[in-house]
């Protein structure tokens, strides 16, 4: 967040983000070789791991402000969406990836086939460096008035703005959740759709997901730059997220059978089409109820939340899992248990969102008085005090 908003997108990128992206590959692919002792591969692959995570951090907070600097009105919200749209096309391609060269390609051993996948992964790393040389921090016209008329305060006097807007605290929950129910359940539930029998949920359903939740995430960002319906679109977005987890929870208390794979499969795929759009526009409404802080400080406080529930609510159904109460089940483990957490967890965030979520709209507000905008209807909520 400091480096983003500090020195801009161009010194985020480059050389921080893509030299540990690099940096990172390069250790994974060397730990495969012979160059490096089976004792020490494993502390060379963690160290790789540790870089391209690291690496991670400079782009998270990226999007919003790209959407910012080099967008109008009309255009920030799907310009982030697009910028955000490429972690799940990521998982789409470290998913399918792995599988693909594993499983069909006898020929190759296993330590072969570890080093062709981490050359393949380092390929948009290499596309990404070759690309960052043409970056440039800003276009040289400010494309919208808050981007020309307003000047950030400093980074830490920002994230102290950010901690002291009431209605940030409510957003902190509801712009990861719906994603963390996502992933939360590929995350922890890989064991219970092996021995149920729907093995192909973890690598060609979350492939499937990611897909159709990228193009929801367009569609729906397309929709909320147009109408700047964006506490309405959220919870919208959170009532059918809460509808699919139901009937995921029901379903999966039923056998095996060809016909339940299919409705799991198109199941997942309809959460995944209203879950995934809810992290962009819940992001980039942190940039509009904290302006004019600084668009990487809000989204990465945001992103950060988001992150932490992921795993927060992935580990609480891991525990769940091995408390053995209210169901004598046939599997290793009380999985039914854990997905009713999980249908809790998801039926009280949006009960929490529909109720609680009623931000103002500070930056829309700013544009409206500077009258550089054309006049739309921005569905302004008059109530708002935050």
């Amino acid at each position: 967040m400091y480096v983003t908003d500090k020195y801009g997108i161009q010194l985020s990128v480059m050389p921080f983000g893509i030299c540990a992206q690099l940096r990172g590959h390069l250790d994974r692919i060397l730990s495969t070789t012979d160059y490096i002792s089976h004792a020490d591969r494993k502390g060379v692959l963690f160290f790789g791991q540790f870089f391209a995570a690291l690496a991670q951090s400079f782009y998270l907070c990226l999007a919003p402000k790209v959407a910012e600097f080099w967008f109008s009105d009309h255009q920030r919200t799907l310009a982030n969406s697009i910028g955000f749209i490429a972690n799940p096309v990521g998982v789409v391609i470290g998913s399918l990836a792995p599988k693909l060269i594993v499983e069909h390609v006898s020929s190759f051993t296993y330590q072969d086939s570890l080093y062709i996948i981490n050359v393949i992964l380092g390929i948009p790393a290499a596309i990404t460096l070759l690309m960052s040389f043409f970056i440039r921090n800003r276009p040289p016209t400010p494309p919208s008035a808050s981007m020309e008329r307003h000047t950030s305060p400093p980074f830490f006097e920002g994230l102290l703005t950010v901690f002291k807007n009431r209605a940030f605290y409510v957003q902190m929950v509801t712009s990861g959740m719906a994603t963390a129910i996502t992933f939360a359940l590929f995350f922890a539930c890989d064991q219970m759709f092996h021995e149920m029998g729907y093995s192909d949920i973890n690598g060609y359903g979350m492939a499937l997901a990611s897909v159709i939740g990228c193009a929801s995430t367009l569609l729906i960002g397309y929709y909320v730059d147009h109408t700047k319906r964006f506490h309405e679109t959220i919870k919208s977005l959170y009532l059918c997220t809460a509808v699919s987890v139901i009937a995921i929870n029901i379903l999966l208390r039923f056998a095996f059978s060809t016909v339940n794979l299919v409705l799991l499969l198109t199941l997942i795929v309809v959460l995944s089409f209203f879950s995934t759009p809810t992290w962009p526009i819940g992001i980039e409404l942190g940039v509009e109820t904290t302006f004019p802080v600084a668009e990487a400080t809000s989204s990465g406080v945001l992103i950060t939340c988001g992150q932490l529930q992921i795993f927060g609510l992935g580990y609480a159904m891991k525990g769940a899992a091995n408390v053995n109460v209210f169901y004598n089940s046939s599997l290793s483990h009380n999985f039914q248990l854990a997905i009713d957490v999980w249908c809790i967890v998801t039926i009280a965030t949006a009960i929490f969102t529909y109720f609680s979520l009623w931000p103002q709209y500070k930056r829309i507000e700013f544009e409206r008085k500077k009258s550089l905008i054309s006049p739309i209807e921005y569905n302004i909520n008059p109530e708002a005090t935050y």
